[in-house]
Order: C-alpha cells, then structure tokens, then sequence
C-alpha cells in the first residue's frame, strides 16, 4: 500500500469517528467535564511534594486513552461488520495491518485532541501555563498505551454485535479505570480491589504517567512497562484470533 493511499484511508476513519457524535463527543469532552467536576476543585491541594491537580490530570488522561482504544476499536469494528462495510473491506486489496494502522492512527489523535483540550481546561481554570509541559512529557508516555486496549477493541469488535460491543466494552472499561485507582486513590479503595491493581493494565499505564508528578523506582517503572509489554502481546494475540475467527466464518 502507498503512502498516499494510506492517508486517504486514515482521512476515511477520521472522518467516520469526527461524524459519529456518540463517539466524538464523549471522547473529547469527558475527561475536561470530570476535572472541571472533579479536578479543579482540587487543583492546588498538595499531598507531600505531590500536586493532586496534576495527580488528577494524569488520572484523566489515562482514562482517555482507555476509552479511546476500547470504543473506537470495538463499538465501530462491530457496527461496520453489522453493515457489511467489513466484509466489503475484505474483497480490496487492503491489507489487515493497513487497516489497523490507519485506526490506530486516528486513534492516537483522538487521545492528543482530548487530552490538549483537558489540559487547556485546566490552563485556564488553574492560570496555570505550566500544565502544558506535564502534557508534552505526558504524551509520549501514554499513546503507545492506545495499542493494547485498541487490539482489545478490536477483538471485542469481530465477536460481538454492536449492542453486545457496547456493553462488553463499558463492562471491561468501568472496572478497570476503577480498580486502578483512576477515578478515587488505591489506598482508599477496599484491600481486595487493591491486591487486583497490580495485575490491571490500566493501572501500570497510570503508573507511567504518574512518575511525572510522583518519581517512582526504577524497578517499579521496569515492572509496569513489562507489565504492559505482556499486556499488549496478549491483546495483539486476542485480536489477531478473533479476526481469524470472523473471517472463516463469513466464507463459511
């Protein structure tokens, strides 16, 4: 596939989502309405030497790259099969990875759009510039984290029906942005719940972007990038099954 011909369908998938209100709108507008609920209140307290403002960034970012690989992967790949849009896909020339790469792209720029949007909220809020050098040294760490809960969503995608994608999705996603401390800290949630964090991605993820406002060892990064690692491998593995199995059973 050309450069050319994959931009063309990168364009074809931004403007998909960019029209789908029900996936646009939550996406780009949650994390900045939670911490105007939630954050902003809180924005120049401080536990120790730690900002729970941009304790709370980090939480909220972290919940938009989760969002945004769980339900622009599953919700959509299950109402394209739904339509016949995908298995009209098949009969193209157009490879599966270039497919994936064009999502994957489009997804990564949701989860920029949405997190520059937060941190423009709490610029403003805040009056403080600075939230934007957390955002820059925030990026890198958190988009690579769209792959694994979009290979997620991908699987969920080819073995669910729209309505099923929906619910599987907010069935996995709700949890584990809880259970990983995203919404309220791990040390105010009940033991059995804290003993799970440490096996959820989710949780790692968060991990990453709070060693911005919170320096973690060096070990401990090392364990929630393997963590992550063996995450995304296993998704990958999933997703890759799960395309598998939908294919064989169209030509069936």
């Amino acid at each position: 596939m050309t450069v050319r011909a994959l931009c063309w369908l990168i364009r074809c998938e931004l403007l998909k989502l960019w029209r789908a209100p029900a996936f646009s709108v939550p996406t780009l507008l949650f994390p900045a309405l939670f911490y105007l609920m939630f954050g902003l209140p809180q924005a120049d307290r401080t536990i120790g030497n730690v900002s729970v403002g941009d304790y709370i960034l980090v939480a909220y970012s972290t919940f938009a790259v989760m969002s945004v690989g769980l339900f622009a992967f599953g919700v959509s790949i299950a109402a394209e099969r739904a339509s016949g849009w995908a298995r009209l896909l098949r009969l193209t020339p157009l490879s599966p990875a270039a497919h994936l790469a064009a999502r994957l792209v489009v997804a990564a720029g949701f989860v920029a759009a949405a997190l520059v949007l937060l941190f423009s909220v709490a610029a403003i809020g805040t009056r403080r510039a600075d939230v934007f050098e957390l955002l820059l040294h925030l990026l890198p760490l958190l988009l690579p984290g769209v792959v694994p809960f979009a290979a997620l969503g991908f699987a969920l995608g080819h073995l669910c029906t729209p309505g099923a994608a929906t619910a599987v999705a907010n069935l996995l996603f709700l949890p584990l942005a809880f259970a990983s401390g995203l919404f309220v800290p791990l040390e105010y949630l009940p033991s059995v719940v804290q003993s799970l964090a440490p096996w959820l991605p989710s949780h790692h993820l968060g991990l990453l972007g709070w060693s911005l406002v919170d320096p973690l060892p060096a070990a401990s990064l090392a364990r929630s990038l393997g963590m992550l690692v063996v995450f995304t491998a296993g998704c990958m593995a999933f997703a890759w099954w799960a395309w598998r199995r939908d294919a064989a059973g169209e030509e069936a």
